[in-house]
């Protein structure tokens, strides 16, 4: 029989030393004889999450946990893509990821959304030093979509406009294939890179009105707005929060915008001195 003290925690997570001893007939004892045994708790994890919920293919996408704990010792963090999408990791189906640990002591891995649009799963789980795996799998899922586009051109009205009135912008056939356009954008290009760039260009007006196409008059005292060639851009968003993709527009004479290529449009405004 055992010897020891098991009047409690019996079952708590700890390093339990067994004894055992033989009696014989007589009530003799023989000499102790003694091993020991784990009582092992399951680790933890907290708090899995993506960068992003949702994306274009092939972006970069940072998944992180928070933290994983283990009542005996420490814990590790393993993560997957969810292949088949069962919800439930699978390690002869599932991807595994490589995990770091960040500047915050999160864990962390760094992959690529896939290129084919759909909804996606990545899960993750805690194991101990022991290969005990925590009861708990979390998952995060992201969706990955196509940005919306401006098929239409991008107006500035008039193209020259003096300082103390108005202009008016306005950009046509706005669409997003799998959702809806929830604003446009207008900004001056600062850098006149056609790209925007949100720490340098400077944001004129946001349009969330669809029913008006997407028009907006914008003041030519805007401090933002210099006197000279003001190169401007269109962006438009999705009710997913993800932007057009930089393109850009031909300029006519007029400093008016026809449609060279999709997404993200630019023209000219200059502002003429009184």
């Amino acid at each position: 029989r055992l010897q020891g003290d098991w009047s409690s925690d019996v079952c708590s997570s700890d390093l339990r030393a067994l004894l055992a001893r033989a009696q014989s007939s007589t009530g003799q004892w023989s000499a102790t004889a003694q091993t020991s045994i784990v009582i092992n708790g399951l680790p933890t994890l907290s708090t899995f999450k993506a960068s992003a919920t949702a994306t274009v293919p092939a972006q970069p996408l940072t998944l992180t946990v928070a933290s994983a704990s283990d009542p005996n010792d420490s814990a590790n963090v393993e993560m997957y893509f969810d292949v088949n999408n069962s919800g439930k990791i699978e390690s002869a189906i599932d991807q595994k990821l490589t995990v770091t640990l960040n500047a915050l002591g999160q864990f962390e891995a760094q992959v690529l959304t896939p290129a084919t649009i759909g909804s996606y799963k990545y899960l993750a789980r805690a194991r101990d030093t022991y290969g005990a795996i925590s009861t708990a799998t979390l998952s995060a899922t992201v969706v990955v979509t196509t940005p919306p586009h401006i098929d239409g051109s991008f107006d500035v009205t008039p193209g020259i406009v003096a300082r103390g009135l108005n202009f008016t912008v306005n950009v046509n056939n706005v669409i997003d294939d799998d959702g809806t356009i929830s604003s446009v954008s207008y900004y001056r290009d600062v850098d006149e890179n056609g790209q925007l760039d949100p720490a340098i260009d400077k944001l004129l007006i946001t349009d969330t009105t669809a029913s008006n196409g997407w028009t907006q008059s914008i003041a030519s005292t805007n401090t933002s707005l210099i006197t000279g060639v003001n190169k401007l851009l269109a962006i438009a968003k999705d009710n997913r929060g993800i932007s057009s993709a930089p393109a850009l527009a031909q300029r006519s004479e007029e400093h008016t915008s026809e449609l060279q290529s999709p997404c993200n449009l630019v023209c000219r405004l200059l502002l003429e001195k009184k």
